[in-house]
C-alpha cells in the first residue's frame, strides 16, 4: 500500500535535486516527470476506497527508469567514491533483493519464485502496521537519499564512513528481520 511507489518518488526526488545543479535536462526532465506521475499515483494507492494496484509491470517499468537515472547524471567532481551515490538512493529496494535472496537461498528454495520473506512483510509479521512500515520505510529513504548528497559533497574519508555507517545499519536490520520466522 504505496511502498514502492512512495520509495520510486523519494528516490525520483532525489536524482532530481542531485542532477539539477548538472544542467542535464533529459536527467531532470524524466526524474520530474517520474515525481510527477508517482505524485498522483500515490493518492489512488492509498485510498481504501478507490485502489489502483501498480502490479509487476508498474514497478519494473519504475525499476527500470530509476536505473537509467541513477547512470544519467555526473555526481561529483569532489572525490572518486561519490559515484556510488545512487547505491544510497536505491538501498531500500537494494537491501529487499538481496534480503529476499539470501533468505530464500538459506532455505534451499529457488530466489526467483514469489513467497513472503520482502522486508515488509517481515515487519508487519513483527507486529507493525502497514502504515508504520510505510512511514519508516519513508524516513529511512529520506536519511539515505540525504546521504548520498552527503557523499557526493564530502571528502573520500568522510563518504567513506557513511558508506559504512549505512551498511552497518542494513546488516543490522537484515540480521533481525531474518530471525522472523515466515
Amino acid at each position: 500500500d504505496g511502498l514502492s511507489s512512495s520509495t520510486a518518488l523519494v528516490a525520483s526526488l532525489a536524482f532530481l535535486f542531485i542532477s539539477f545543479p548538472t544542467e542535464q535536462f533529459y536527467v531532470n526532465l524524466c526524474a520530474a516527470a517520474l515525481a510527477g506521475a508517482l505524485l498522483a499515483f500515490i493518492p489512488f494507492n492509498l485510498s481504501h476506497r478507490r485502489k489502483i494496484f501498480m502490479g509487476d509491470t508498474g514497478s519494473l517499468t519504475i525499476g527500470f527508469i530509476l536505473s537509467a537515472l541513477s547512470l544519467g547524471t555526473t555526481y561529483t567532481h569532489i572525490n572518486n567514491i561519490g559515484i556510488f551515490a545512487p547505491i544510497l538512493i536505491l538501498a531500500i529496494p537494494i537491501f529487499d533483493t538481496f534480503l529476499v535472496i539470501y533468505a530464500r537461498w538459506r532455505k534451499g528454495q529457488l530466489p526467483f519464485l514469489g513467497s513472503k520473506d520482502h522486508y515488509a512483510l517481515r515487519l508487519e509479521k513483527m507486529g507493525y502496521s502497514r502504515r508504520q512500515i510505510l512511514l519508516f520505510t519513508i524516513i529511512a529513504n529520506i536519511i539515505l537519499a540525504e546521504f548520498a548528497y552527503l557523499v557526493i559533497n564530502l571528502s573520500w574519508q568522510y563518504s567513506l564512513i557513511v558508506y559504512g555507517l549505512t551498511l552497518a545499519a542494513a546488516l543490522g536490520l537484515a540480521r533481525r528481520l531474518l530471525r522472523v520466522s515466515i
